[in-house]
């Protein structure tokens, strides 16, 4: 994580960060995760199947973000810029 942020980046993909974690970390290494996003002026992108974890899940499909019933437009790569 430190060598991601290190650069600044404008935009963070985490993919299933905490997928290899044992379940009894978890907890506290998602508090540290959040607290370090937070602090962070980078835009993130969390992926996971551990949708149980999050309040407000979304779900990707065809560069629009979706959600029982709503379609929400995001921004296409080229637009990060």
């Amino acid at each position: 994580m430190a060598r991601a942020l290190v650069t600044e980046p404008r935009l963070l993909l985490l993919d299933e960060p905490l997928a290899a974690l044992d379940v009894s970390v978890k907890t506290d290494i998602r508090r540290q995760l959040r607290s370090v996003l937070r602090a962070s002026s980078a835009a993130n992108l969390l992926v996971t199947h551990d949708l149980l974890c999050y309040r407000q899940p979304r779900v990707a499909a065809r560069g629009r973000c979706r959600r029982p019933g709503i379609a929400e437009p995001v921004a296409w790569p080229d637009q990060l810029r």
